[in-house]
């Protein structure tokens, strides 16, 4: 167990807990329990729900098939042909290195596909509060925590924060990223677009000592920090490939659920007054926490094989339903699983 010097620079307490167990009969156990910071008192009364504001639950009409504004999910990125080949090329070469920095799950589970489905987006969306960031449903409130961006994203909690800083070790790795980017710039699509820096790293420059930095540059650019501007490479990824290259942890996760919040923020605004909005955030996280804590709007899951991140579990599933449906169960207490990733799981 930490010390309480090294316990202060922590993002998590450490304490002894007694842990009941699920099956009838078992008998409680005491373990090492961690939990994220700030930790709330139990003595002070709970912070009441805003209600200057309301929800666009309490604005739509709860029998709309669309929202009156088109919402364009930018952000929502399906593997191309040839990342799962380079993923697991590259896997056997650096899959050390994206451990060590907390990224081998995220990269993983990558090459699987999440079905996208609008429809329990937007339901969700209009029963955001930006005042809270959470979810406030007629039984109570829920929201997209570090814990499920950390399990479903399989991004890490702890590390340098995004804004990394250029060090002596990085700058060469990141000037030569932004090189092949004004290479591919100078050709005639005028865009670093993904498929051209998949074909400049894996084709032409496979085996090259700047391979690892330029497929993380992708992966970060197509699933982590997606560009509102559509499927291309952003200069702002550079720093954070080259430090995952070399083996830096970055804490990528708060940055990832704060875009999430910043996005539910501007539909929970604009939705009301704006014909179209963009937003960029990986909305794939929220369809999963959907999935994982909602059942009645879930599709069956399929069964983990050993060793599979738990995206695995909803590759390629379709779901028919429609707006009324989703506000319908979504306002259902006995629909709603607080703990799922506790529970057990086939594999």
């Amino acid at each position: 167990m930490e010390s309480p010097e090294e316990q202060q620079t922590l993002i998590h307490e450490v304490r002894n807990k007694r842990v009941i167990s699920q099956k009838k009969g078992q008998p409680t156990t005491t373990r090492i329990a961690r939990y994220l910071k700030p930790i709330a008192d139990n003595s002070n009364p709970p912070v009441p729900i805003p209600t200057g504001t309301p929800l666009l639950f309490e604005i739509f009409p709860h029998d709309i098939l669309d929202w009156p504004t088109k919402v364009i999910f930018k952000g929502w990125n399906s593997p191309q042909s040839k990342w799962q080949q380079w993923v697991e090329s590259l896997a056997e070469k650096h899959g050390s290195v994206w451990n060590q920095t907390g990224i081998l799950d995220a990269i993983m589970g990558s090459v699987y596909e999440v079905q996208f489905n609008s429809d329990l987006l937007l339901g969700l969306a209009e029963f955001w509060c930006p005042e809270t960031n959470t979810f406030v449903f007629p039984w109570g409130e829920a929201g997209l925590t570090l814990e499920d961006v950390a399990i479903l994203g399989g991004l890490p909690v702890v590390g340098e924060g995004v804004g990394v800083s250029v060090s002596e070790e990085l700058v060469g790795i990141v000037e030569e990223m932004e090189r092949q980017r004004e290479k591919i710039l100078k050709r005639r699509a005028k865009k670093a677009a993904h498929y051209e820096w998949i074909k400049r790293f894996m084709e032409e420059e496979g085996g090259s000592e700047f391979e690892h930095a330029g497929f993380l540059s992708l992966w970060l650019s197509r699933f982590v920090f997606p560009s509102v501007t559509g499927e291309v490479i952003g200069r702002h990824v550079f720093p954070i490939a080259a430090a995952l290259s070399k083996g830096k942890p970055v804490a990528i996760a708060p940055a990832v659920l704060g875009n999430l919040y910043k996005d539910l923020r501007e539909l929970k605004e604009k939705a009301m007054d704006s014909a179209t909005i963009c937003v960029s955030a990986p909305f794939q996280l929220l369809q999963l926490w959907a999935f994982e804590h909602f059942p009645l709007i879930s599709p069956t899951p399929i069964s983990l094989h050993p060793g599979e991140p738990r995206i695995a579990r909803w590759n390629k599933l379709n779901l028919e339903i429609n707006q009324p449906l989703v506000r319908s169960a979504l306002q259902l207490a006995e629909n709603f699983k607080w703990r799922p990733y506790a529970a057990d799981l086939e594999n």
